[in-house]
């Protein structure tokens, strides 16, 4: 099951939200072979996430300084590595600590720099149905609207 951790978020929640993953590309199905994560604003205004945290519970990478993320934008951040694939499908950031992702269970926080929790997603294979196997597709958040809901708004891509 995926779900978006609530909890007790701070107000500025929900407004950069964690709306794609890519946990197990290969083999590629129009895609690099490569893992990232997608950052949506919905604020309708331009927020800045300099220093901000994406973490995995294993590893934190800390975003670069002065990065704003403008509004209705999205923002791709994967590894240094696989940087020039992504470049063609938008704007991407590389990150040197990239957090890995688990093909099987693994949760992605994105922390501001007080440590808040700004974004979250607990994922699973059990996502994909029978015919759409996991290699290769991305979990994609379905509804913009529902951005905070707890769950059954994702759905591999």
């Amino acid at each position: 099951m995926l779900v978006f951790l609530t909890g007790t978020l701070a107000a500025r929640a929900c407004q950069v939200v964690i709306t794609e993953v890519m946990p197990d590309p290969s083999p590629a199905i129009g895609l690099p072979a490569e893992e990232f994560i997608e950052l949506t604003n919905i604020s309708g205004k331009t927020i800045d996430i300099s220093l901000w945290q994406l973490s995995n519970g294993r590893t934190k990478s800390k975003l670069p300084d002065s990065i704003y993320l403008p509004a209705d934008s999205i923002l791709i951040i994967c590894a240094t590595k696989s940087v020039e694939q992504f470049i063609p499908f938008g704007s991407t950031l590389a990150l040197t600590q990239f957090p890995a992702l688990s093909n099987e269970n693994d949760t992605i926080i994105l922390t501001n720099t007080s440590g808040e929790i700004i974004s979250a997603v607990a994922y699973s294979s059990k996502l994909y149905t029978t015919d759409l196997p996991p290699s290769g597709r991305s979990l994609e958040m379905i509804n913009l609207l529902y951005s905070c809901s707890l769950q059954n708004n994702w759905a591999p891509s």
